[in-house]
């Protein structure tokens, strides 16, 4: 595939995204490969949207798997670095100045050694863990109400607090929390509509509830569509949006569960599977 092919792959993926069922595959996906652009995200779903892990065949040789024979690899865009000799001595002599196809490989192309330190899951309704690591990681004060006028949580903008219902079930706190958490996220010049903002909320905490392992499909769906309606292809441009906000609540979360399991030995063990077992 060349780098004019990526492009127009990229563009017919985004056309495609117009059912609430390919809108949520390609969330999942991004949930999975949160560190990627959302080019190379799209590309990687438009080839293999069951993709967990990826490397080039090379790196999987230096992690002890060989790419199996015959497999066709997901191809992707890497950036073209060339050096500057204009700025020769600067810290900044190596720009990007453009991007080139490379292929990658999904670990299920694979055979050989097991790989250590993969991304991990929560398991089944045990996610007591996530919630605490949610909590701790949100940079706003969160509270518990007893009634929120028929609303599960809601942020308030100008005291720049959280507040959710006291009575819900810890997964329904996580999404929750992770939708009032991306609506803080909004950056102060964001003009988008309410219905926009709201899809790019819940889209968001499904993006990061999916990327740890809980599963917000059957809650999510629906919503996204009552609030979409009509926004269809404003909805694919909020794409970048989402993978922003999404970018900046995983990293955190993860790290505070890492001091969770730091604290409390065997906290992930008992409350995570693998990621590849998805």
């Amino acid at each position: 595939m060349t780098r004019d092919d990526a492009r127009t792959r990229i563009t017919e993926t985004l056309t495609e995204l117009t059912t609430d069922a390919r809108w949520m595959q390609f969330l999942r996906v991004m949930g999975t490969f949160h560190r990627y652009s959302l080019n190379n995200t799209l590309l990687i779903f438009s080839q293999r949207p069951e993709a967990t892990l990826v490397h080039g065949y090379r790196a999987w040789q230096a992690l002890g798997r060989q790419v199996q024979s015959g497999e066709r690899g997901i191809t992707i865009l890497a950036p073209l670095v060339k050096r500057d000799p204009e700025r020769e001595g600067d810290d900044g002599t190596r720009q990007v100045v453009g991007f080139r196809t490379v292929s990658v490989f999904d670990i299920a192309q694979t055979q050989g050694d097991p790989i250590r330190g993969l991304p991990e899951r929560l398991a089944g309704n045990q996610h007591a863990s996530l919630l605490a690591a949610i909590e701790a990681a949100i940079p706003f004060p969160v509270r518990r109400v007893a009634d929120l006028r028929g609303a599960n949580g809601v942020f308030h903008t100008q005291e720049r607090t959280i507040a959710v219902l006291e009575d819900l079930a810890p997964d329904m706190q996580v999404k929750t929390l992770l939708h009032e958490w991306a609506h803080g996220l909004r950056s102060a010049d964001d003009t988008r509509s309410r219905g926009d903002e709201e899809v790019v909320a819940e889209s968001a905490a499904y993006v990061v509830a999916s990327h740890f392992g809980l599963d917000t499909r059957a809650y999510s769906v629906g919503y996204v569509a009552s609030w979409s309606r009509g926004y269809g292809q404003t909805v694919l441009a909020m794409a970048e949006e989402i993978l922003r906000r999404s970018q900046q609540m995983v990293d955190p979360v993860q790290e505070r569960l890492r001091v969770l399991d730091r604290d409390q030995p065997g906290v992930a063990e008992r409350t995570v599977t693998r990621a590849m077992d998805r």
